[in-house]
């Protein structure tokens, strides 16, 4: 193995191997300054003297790639480049390891390291989860902001936006915990009924009516974006809120600084915090990649843990945030055309958020004062188990083709920290964001 130093002009080329190869290589490259931006590639040259050249793998936040070759080859080259200035300066290959006896020594001895490294690694996590990216990158947009976080919610400008199947329980708690209060003071509830069946639940929509809500009903098959879609086309205002009908705000606090997020920040889409019932964090936040998906950092950590009020801060910039408590401008949501109708049950939220950042090149905010209790999966069941299963799995699979690159690494997730996992770990340096 032959070690290249990278000249002016040149893509990153590290090193070459100028003996026979063939099987699968594995390239380990620095994974620090990883994003969709990067590509992987390599170059190899038979005896005769042709060369073939790699298709190029997309960069991640994954540290290792596997690098088939042709079976006859005398020369080996791997390339680390990106589309941008930066990511050209940036990205290296760090290591290509042969396969074989040899190949697997070097493979562990690169583990071993890594592992040690991490052990004697001096900052806790605490110190990773506490990073938190600029919302504003000019300051004077920021201290308007600030200014519109203090100012009062006009709920005369909001309409919130509730779809519900035979739940009256559910509504009904909803009611009480903070709904009628601000349904009082003017803002306008819309409540999205499919298709119910049960006389409680009419009775209870009755009773919601007389008070105040709007209750509009959907026909069809179960296909939430559809039924968010329908309801936000029957409202009037500047300001919406997206909310599940098992949600509960733990105090009327939520709902304001939730809406005063919203109104500072209107090229945002901002979410609240959601805890389950019996205590621990069930939502702070959506991390792109995490699971192979997209995953929920910390998931079941006590919310008063230091861990967790490192993370939740006020406002914290995410990739996405869940479609359960969402508020938007009405301006936002009708550039983006609302939700993909084409994504029934799952995925929505999230291809709604990636749609938003890609428009206004601005990242979702987390509301950690934004507090609410959610029994997930309350109303329609496991993703792996009952009607939706197979919608479920249909839906990931579209989310997966329009946006697999973007799940390659999370920009909100700092670097010493896994994504193969929502509870929080220490990356080695040679996994850093596997």
């Amino acid at each position: 193995m032959d070690g290249h130093r990278r000249k002016k002009g040149t893509r990153c080329l590290i090193f070459a191997l100028e003996k026979p190869a063939s099987g699968a290589w594995t390239c380990i490259f620095n994974p620090q300054t990883a994003s969709p931006d990067h590509y992987l590639s390599f170059r190899s040259q038979t005896p005769d003297g042709n060369q073939q050249v790699g298709i190029s793998i997309p960069g991640t936040a994954l540290s290792v790639h596997r690098l088939d070759v042709p079976q006859k080859c005398k020369s080996l080259r791997a390339f680390a480049f990106g589309q941008s200035a930066e990511a050209r300066s940036k990205l290296r290959v760090v290591a290509l390891i042969p396969p074989g006896a040899i190949g697997d020594l070097i493979w562990r001895c690169w583990r071993l390291v890594g592992a040690i490294m991490s052990r004697l690694r001096r900052n806790s996590l605490e110190t990773y989860v506490a990073k938190q990216p600029k919302i504003e990158s000019s300051k004077v947009a920021y201290e308007g902001a600030c200014e519109k976080l203090d100012s009062p919610v006009v709920w005369s400008e909001v309409s919130i936006v509730i779809p519900s199947r035979d739940k009256p329980e559910h509504l009904t708690a909803l009611w009480h915990a903070g709904l009628s209060s601000v349904c009082s003071q003017g803002a306008q509830v819309i409540i999205v009924d499919h298709a119910s069946e049960m006389p409680a639940t009419a009775k209870t929509l009755m009773d919601l009516a007389e008070q105040g809500v709007q209750v509009v009903r959907a026909e069809g098959p179960f296909n939430f974006s559809r039924l968010i879609n329908f309801g936000v086309k029957a409202s009037d205002r500047t300001q919406l809120v997206l909310l599940n009908d098992d949600v509960a705000p733990t105090s009327i606090d939520a709902f304001q600084t939730l809406l005063r997020t919203s109104k500072a920040f209107p090229n945002r889409i901002s979410g609240g915090v959601l805890v389950y019932p019996q205590g621990g964090v069930q939502h702070a936040g959506l991390v792109l990649g995490m699971g192979g998906l997209v995953g929920h950092f910390g998931r079941g950590l006590p919310i008063e843990s230091t861990l967790m009020e490192a993370w939740i801060k006020p406002h914290r910039a995410v990739s996405a945030v869940t479609g359960a408590v969402m508020a938007l401008s009405r301006n936002l949501f009708d550039q983006l055309y609302g939700f993909d109708e084409g994504l029934f049950v799952e995925c929505g939220d999230v291809d709604l958020c990636l749609r938003a950042a890609a428009l206004t090149t601005e990242s979702c905010i987390l509301v950690g004062d934004s507090i609410w209790t959610h029994p997930e999966m309350s109303s329609r069941g496991s993703p792996s188990r009952g009607p939706f299963a197979r919608r479920i799995q249909i839906d990931r699979a579209k989310f997966m083709i329009r946006w697999g690159q973007a799940l390659a690494c999370d920009p909100f997730l700092d670097r010493h920290l896994r994504r193969d996992s929502e509870m929080p770990k220490h990356a080695w340096p040679s996994f850093r964001g596997e």
